[in-house]
């Protein structure tokens, strides 16, 4: 029941966070790191709420059906990247 509830979080929240934390380990965003990673965290938030916004459509669609069942995990991935941003 909880792995439930947080394997959604984890692959919505934490896999990105965990992707920008190590590109900026890296250098992949070079120098003024700190603008390129607000720019990303805003874009993350936008296709997550895009992505929550359309799921109704995607209910017709059999593989995407699946994307309807996570509504609210999406959009508060999407709200905790906008507060990052």
């Amino acid at each position: 029941m909880f792995s439930k509830k947080v394997f959604p979080y984890i692959i919505l929240f934490v896999f990105p966070l965990v992707f920008v934390i190590i590109g900026v380990f890296i250098g992949y965003f070079g120098v003024e790191f700190s603008t390129e990673v607000l720019h990303i965290f805003g874009q993350i938030s936008i296709w997550l709420l895009t992505l929550m916004l359309l799921s109704k459509y995607f209910v017709k669609i059999p593989l995407l059906s699946i994307i309807s069942k996570y509504k609210k995990e999406i959009g508060i991935s999407s709200f905790l990247f906008a507060l990052l941003h």
